[in-house]
Formats: structure tokens, sequence, C-alpha cells
């Protein structure tokens, strides 16, 4: 979320209900000259509130099987020559590819937009 939309699932939360602007607005509220009121008190209560409903999503989130997840693909892979002409045995490129995806909760797999990205770990 923070590289799509630039903030948490808490922040997406927030930015869907404005706790500040929601307190200000109930606690302006007045009827036979009584107010409302407690403007901090509301916000607070707003933003527990946003809170537990945070806590639960990501348990839910949590408890999902993403073992329904099956990917395949099939690509052709390169050895770039070496100095000397000696293969090192790496593979430095990966071209013409094709990749699927599909999940399954139970109601039978279901093809999802998937893409493929990879990069040669540094090292032996």
């Amino acid at each position: 979320m923070n590289q799509r939309y630039g903030t948490d699932l808490r922040g997406a939360l927030g930015a869907l209900v404005d706790c500040d602007a929601m307190a200000a607005s109930v606690a302006g509220k007045c009827v036979l000259g009584a107010c409302i009121g407690h403007q901090s008190t509301l916000s607070a209560i707003c933003n527990d509130g946003l809170d537990l409903a945070y806590q639960e999503l990501t348990a839910r989130i949590g408890a999902l099987r993403f073992d329904a997840l099956r990917q395949s693909g099939q690509a052709q892979m390169w050895d770039a020559a070496t100095p000397g002409g000696v293969s090192d045995r790496r593979i430095d490129r990966l071209a013409t590819g094709d990749w699927a995806a599909s999940i399954d909760f139970g109601m039978g797999p279901r093809n999802v937009a998937a893409s493929f990205a990879g990069t040669r770990a540094v090292g032996p």
C-alpha cells in the first residue's frame, strides 16, 4: 500500500474517515442552546475506532490462505559470455517469458493479473 498509495492501511482508513473534521462537526452541534462540545474526546474515540478496525482487518488478512495462489511460466535464460569466452554458469538475463497466475479460494481457479520481476543475487 505504501508503494501504490503512499500510506499504510491505517493511513488509508484515516484518509477515508477524517476524525478531526467529524469531531469538529459533531462538537459544534447545538440543540436549544446546549452544545455537544468535547471535540478532542470525540476525535480520540473516532481514532480509537479506526485503530480497532485496522487491527481487525490485518488479523483477517493474516488469516487468508495465500497458498491458494498458483503461478507458472517459462522463459529463455541466458548466460552472458565472460572475458576469455568462459561461462561463469550464472544466468544473466531472462527473455521472451510467458507468465500466468490464478487464485483458488474454494470456488475453482480464477485467472489474476500477475507480473514477474527478478534480480540476480550478488555473491557466490
